[in-house]
């Protein structure tokens, strides 16, 4: 059975003894554990878990985890996994970097290997594409990312970059409503924006009734399809598949609006957040969180708690609201 073990400052001689498997840096994974006396190896682990829960970082450095492929109770190969991307990264390096000791090879434990780390980031709650930069002449490491679903995006004369989108086209929430992954304004552009110019859904949004410009409405939209999955509402009107509001998620927040007042009070969004609750089990998060209902806002209030969500927290205008999954 082949899983993932996270990274523990006791662990022992066997880890230490796969890593001398691993040279210190094969196709750009830096093993720093490869050579080094094994009175070290205590301090490299500490290392390795404080980087994990983001300590002792210097200010160029992201949190990151780091997890051993177990084959039943024998270790085969190390993974990295960095909760987020700088630009550097974006040009090096990437979300994941991983590699199966020397003689380990050959039998399919890198396709799984990063597999896994995939599902994790996802648990972990990275909602964004995920990034894997690879040297162009590595073949095996580019078949690997190419079975595990990558999309070859970018090539350099130094690397090649893989990404793992995990945002569906669509999601069906009933026969008559559904979400469509959002690809920018220009399909809607109109419509959405006569939705955030309308004072009173403004009030809701914002806690102000200050309407939206063009611009405004574009950098809402980019922050949001930046920290999570940005969807257009949908619903089936006259055979044809009508935008009325945007929903986006990740397990810090799920802002909604039906912009379009016809479909309020109809149960469109309680059926949208509970398919978003859905989404979130699939994808292995333990509780997903909203972050912030106005006191004003009753509707909404109404709505989250009655599909399971406690008040978690007092904001500046209302509560946050949390739901454990």
């Amino acid at each position: 059975m082949l899983y993932l073990r996270p990274a523990a400052r006791n662990d022992g001689e066997e880890f230490y003894d796969m890593l001398q498997h691993i040279g210190r840096e094969e196709n750009g994974f830096l093993n720093n554990a490869y050579g080094i006396p094994y009175d070290e190896f205590p301090a490299y682990l500490a290392r390795k878990v404080d980087m994990a829960q983001g300590i002792g970082l210097e200010d160029w450095m992201v949190p990151a985890s780091t997890y051993w492929l177990m084959d039943g109770n024998v270790p085969v190969g190390q993974g990295n996994l960095r909760h987020r991307l700088t630009e550097k990264l974006r040009d090096a390096g990437g979300h994941i970097g991983y590699a199966v000791a020397s003689d380990q090879r050959g039998k399919g434990y890198g396709r799984e290997l990063l597999r896994l780390l995939l599902e994790e980031a996802r648990r972990m709650g990275i909602t964004e594409d995920i990034l894997v930069t690879i040297y162009p002449g590595n073949a095996p490491s580019r078949r690997v990312a190419e079975a595990n679903g990558g999309e070859l995006r970018r090539e350099t004369e130094e690397r090649v970059y893989y990404w793992f989108p995990d945002r569906p086209e669509t999601l069906e929430v009933s026969p008559s409503i559904r979400l469509r992954r959002f690809h920018g304004l220009t399909e809607a552009a109109a419509r959405a924006l006569a939705w955030y110019q309308d004072a009173d859904t403004v009030l809701l949004v914002d806690g102000v009734d200050a309407p939206y410009t063009p611009g405004k409405l574009e950098g809402m939209y980019t922050y949001l399809d930046n920290h999570g999955e940005l969807y257009w509402i949908e619903v089936l009107e006259d055979g044809a598949w009508l935008p009325i509001g945007d929903v986006s998620f990740w397990p810090e927040d799920i802002p909604i609006v039906i912009g379009d007042k016809r479909w309020r009070g109809r149960g469109v969004g309680k059926a949208v957040v509970e398919r978003l609750i859905a989404r979130a089990r699939e994808l292995g998060w333990e509780q997903v969180k909203v972050g912030e209902i106005f006191d004003f806002n009753q509707g909404s209030q109404a709505l989250f708690q009655s599909l399971g969500f406690q008040v978690s927290g007092v904001t500046d205008k209302g509560h946050s609201y949390a739901l454990k999954l």
